[in-house]
C-alpha cells in the first residue's frame, strides 16, 4: 500500500494514465477552500453580489489549469442564513466560474443548505460537465479546463428588499 506522502506526490504530479487517475481520485479528496468567517450580509440591492465578500477564505477558489480529469467530482456545500421580515423579495443563489453560471437555485431556497455535485465528463478547451442539481433540472455545460477556473457563490435579490438579507455562514468546496 502506498504511503500518504506517495499518494500526495502522485496527486500533485497528476495522473500518468486513466488507471492512475481513477486510483488517485477514488482514494483522495482535495479540499479547495472553506471560509472561517461569515460573508457580508447582502441587502438593499438587486445587483448580483459575491457571497464570499467579507469572508475569510482558507485555501484557493481557483481550480488550476489542466488539473481536472474526466471522472472528477466537484462538491460544493454552502450554508447561509436568510432573514425575510419585510415581505417576499425572493432571490437566487448562483455557483459560477468567472461569468459562467454552473448552477443556480432558481429562487432563494427555504432550506439554508445548498449542495452541488458537478461531474467532469471530459477535459480540454470544451470540457464537458454534468450538473444534476440545477434549478430547472439536470444540465450539461462546457468550460475550458486548460485555464484556471475561479469559483464564486453569488446572490441576487429579484426585487429591492425591505429588511431582507442573506449571509453566507459556511462553505466547503472539494474535488474528488
Amino acid at each position: 500500500m502506498p504511503s500518504i506522502t506517495d499518494m500526495l506526490n502522485t496527486l500533485s504530479a497528476g495522473p500518468t494514465s486513466n488507471a492512475d487517475s481513477l486510483h488517485t481520485h477514488a482514494t483522495l479528496s482535495k479540499k479547495l477552500f472553506t471560509i472561517t468567517s461569515v460573508g457580508n450580509a447582502i441587502a438593499g440591492t438587486t445587483t448580483e453580489t459575491s457571497m464570499l465578500t467579507g469572508a475569510t477564505v482558507v485555501g484557493t477558489r481557483t481550480i488550476p489549469a489542466n488539473s481536472l480529469v474526466a471522472g472528477n467530482l466537484i462538491r460544493i456545500s454552502a450554508y447561509f442564513s436568510a432573514i425575510n421580515t419585510g415581505g417576499p423579495a425572493g432571490g437566487v443563489v448562483r455557483l459560477k466560474s468567472g461569468s459562467t453560471i454552473i448552477s443556480d437555485t432558481g429562487t432563494i431556497p427555504s432550506n439554508p443548505v445548498l449542495q452541488w455535485e458537478i461531474f467532469c465528463r471530459s477535459i480540454g478547451a470544451s470540457g464537458s460537465f454534468y450538473n444534476p442539481t440545477g434549478a430547472t433540472g439536470p444540465s450539461t455545460f462546457t468550460v475550458d479546463t486548460t485555464v484556471d477556473l475561479t469559483l464564486d457563490l453569488t446572490f441576487q435579490w429579484n426585487l429591492l428588499p425591505g429588511t431582507q438579507s442573506v449571509t453566507l455562514q459556511a462553505v466547503i468546496v472539494e474535488m474528488l
